[in-house]
């Protein structure tokens, strides 16, 4: 009896050897640059343990990469990491669907990768309460990110709207003696109108690519909105210059639309007037 005692106890020694060893493998293939079990390139490791690594994977959407694996150094104890991931699990796809609707940045996912310790630690509670607020901040971030896309934009249409109204109310007065003996001076106002609103064209498609400063009030906005018209118009102004000093788009020199289509374009383009200015500097060079 005594002996097949011993034996089971050798046994069982050894079971507990192996799985050791057959964990630290498994464990130790968790790098930057590895595949994990699922065929996925580990990207980031975001906080390792004895028990569990959690990490990142390259090739799915930024809310999907994060990765939790649990091995614990006692075998009886996956039960227990289970449970408490379990608890969290509801809270977690929150925040991962809201990160993934919004597009923030990646220190979310940071956040959230350093509260999932916390449901394994045995402390799902606290991890539920962090990850409601990292759900909040996203949230809050977001709508932040879209109020000053929409300032920004208001900005843009306030330019707009004023040469607009101002070109309108010179074509209307166009037999005026003011206007008709100044037509260089209504042209200017037409390339202005013109180029505002390539300007704005330019800003309604790529709003959704504006990055954007958390800390900045919102008149700042409307005021970055109003500098970028700002600089439409000068690619308007400048296409009228050139074309009246001979120096480029001569095709359009006697075509009033040509001339107001150059000006569209000038506004929309932020690289128009600078390529064609690099061109006639290397010309006279």
């Amino acid at each position: 009896m005594g002996l097949e005692g011993n034996k089971g106890n050798v046994s069982n020694a050894q079971v507990h050897m192996d799985y050791a060893d057959e964990r630290k493998d498994r464990m130790s293939k968790f790098v930057v640059g590895a595949k994990d079990a699922n065929g996925y390139e580990i990207s980031y490791i975001y906080t390792r343990s004895d028990d569990f690594v959690i990490y990142g994977v390259k090739g799915v959407p930024m809310a999907e990469a994060l990765r939790v694996h649990v091995d614990p150094k006692i075998e009886s104890d996956e039960v227990i990491f289970a449970k408490n991931y379990d608890q969290i699990k509801d809270e977690l796809d929150k925040v991962k669907f809201e990160i993934y609707r919004t597009g923030v940045d990646e220190s979310y996912i940071q956040r959230v990768a350093h509260a999932i310790p916390l449901a394994l630690r045995n402390e799902p509670d606290k991890a539920k309460a962090l990850l409601k607020q990292i759900a909040a901040d996203v949230i809050e971030e977001y709508k932040n990110r879209q109020n000053g896309r929409l300032f920004y934009m208001l900005g843009a249409l306030e330019v707009s709207f004023i040469t607009s109204v101002v070109a309108v109310i010179t074509y209307l007065m166009r037999d005026a003696i003011f206007v008709s003996h100044n037509q260089a001076l209504g042209l200017l106002v037409y390339a202005v109108a013109f180029s505002s609103f390539g300007g704005l064209l330019s800003i309604s498609m790529r709003l959704k690519e504006l990055t954007l400063e958390k800390v900045l009030p919102r008149r700042m906005y409307l005021t970055y909105g109003a500098l970028r018209q700002l600089f439409s118009i000068l690619g308007g102004i400048s296409v009228i210059i050139l074309i009246k000093a001979g120096l480029a788009f001569s095709i359009a020199s006697d075509n009033i639309y040509a001339i107001l289509s150059l000006c569209l374009l000038a506004g929309f383009s932020e690289t128009l007037i600078p390529n064609t200015l690099r061109k006639i500097e290397n010309e006279k060079a």
